[in-house]
């Protein structure tokens, strides 16, 4: 009897779909992304093109990729600093004008100083924790206050594999500070919002082929990355507070 009784409990559950995943539809949320002009930036663009979204997309180098998205409707392209707080403003600002509001923010621009510690300025290090991380930090408190108000909002911040102990090596210090900052900022921020129904996630993927390398076809391509943010956005009901990924081919 009991037996049977589970089997009817197990049918049950089967019947009301309880293994079927929920998906969002991606098409007409607002997503704003920066360091759109190139690499992981681009895919994801043009990934988010692909699912009907609205985009903001933001870069210093706005000529670089202007073309990709001539003719293109819903989509807003912004030429602007992000170290920059009064660029930053005008960023939000047009995006409201244009859209009304902000579903997702993915922080995704980045910069690399490839020195060793004793040949790194301080001018410098501080170029690269400005962008990898006070600009994501100002532009997070800037579009909170907006997510709160809609009650929903989901933040991806573009980490590295490196602030889990991996592909640490000589030259890499800069990055890897500002890395390591970011993963532990993006953390606190999803228990901090949790409660307002804004997720945070941070992303931290090994290395990218976005380099020419004889090996490059062993790493990630630009759009693999794109993939994983477009399954992340995708599945609203998870909470993904950190996603740590890597080529099948590489062993760090």
């Amino acid at each position: 009897m009991f037996k049977n009784l589970k089997k009817s409990i197990f049918n049950s559950i089967l019947d009301q779909d309880y293994y079927s995943p929920t998906t969002t539809d991606l098409s007409n949320k607002i997503v704003v992304v920066t360091g759109a002009s190139r690499g992981v930036g681009r895919a994801i663009s043009k990934a988010l093109i692909n699912e009907g979204s609205k985009l903001v997309l933001i870069s210093r180098n706005i000529e670089e990729f202007k073309d990709d998205f001539l003719g293109v409707d819903n989509v807003l392209l912004i030429n602007a600093d992000l170290t920059n707080e009064s660029d930053l403003d005008k960023a939000i600002e047009l995006t409201l004008k244009r859209f009304g509001k902000i579903d997702i923010l993915i922080n995704n621009a980045g910069i690399n100083i490839h020195k060793s510690i004793e040949n790194v300025t301080k001018n410098e290090f501080e170029s690269v924790i400005d962008l990898n991380l006070t600009a994501v930090f100002m532009f997070c408190k800037k579009v909170i206050p907006l997510m709160k108000t809609q009650k929903s909002g989901l933040i991806i911040n573009i980490g590295s594999k490196i602030s889990h102990n991996t592909n640490v090596g000589p030259n890499k210090v800069t990055y890897a500070a500002s890395k390591y900052a970011l993963e532990g900022f993006s953390l606190a921020l999803s228990k901090e919002l949790y409660s307002f129904n804004i997720r945070v996630s941070c992303l931290m993927p090994a290395t990218i082929n976005t380099f020419l390398s004889k090996k490059a076809k062993d790493f990630m391509s630009p759009y693999d990355i794109a993939s994983v943010v477009i399954m992340l956005i995708k599945f609203d009901k998870i909470s993904f507070e950190s996603v740590v990924f890597s080529s099948s081919k590489q062993n760090i």
